[in-house]
């Protein structure tokens, strides 16, 4: 169900918090080339910012000292 969602979805927005980045999730729902915009507090990993500039996704960090914005504008 979570994929026909996705797939119909004219934006797509992954929200985490920073302690999100701690732990492996039980499922997987989709893959980061499906997401348009990810908001997060903070990334605290480089290969996460790599990964979402590589995949066009769009990088928000609500406490960044970047001004709640980082990563490639899809």
């Amino acid at each position: 169900m979570a994929q026909a969602i996705i797939a119909n979805a004219r934006r797509v927005i992954l929200v985490a918090d920073e302690t999100k980045f701690e732990r492996t999730a039980p499922v997987r729902i989709g893959s980061v080339a499906q997401v348009d915009v990810f908001v997060t507090d903070r990334c605290p990993r480089e290969s996460v910012r790599r990964l979402c500039a590589e995949a066009e996704v769009e990088l928000v960090e609500t406490a960044s000292s970047h001004g709640g914005h980082a990563g490639a504008e899809v």
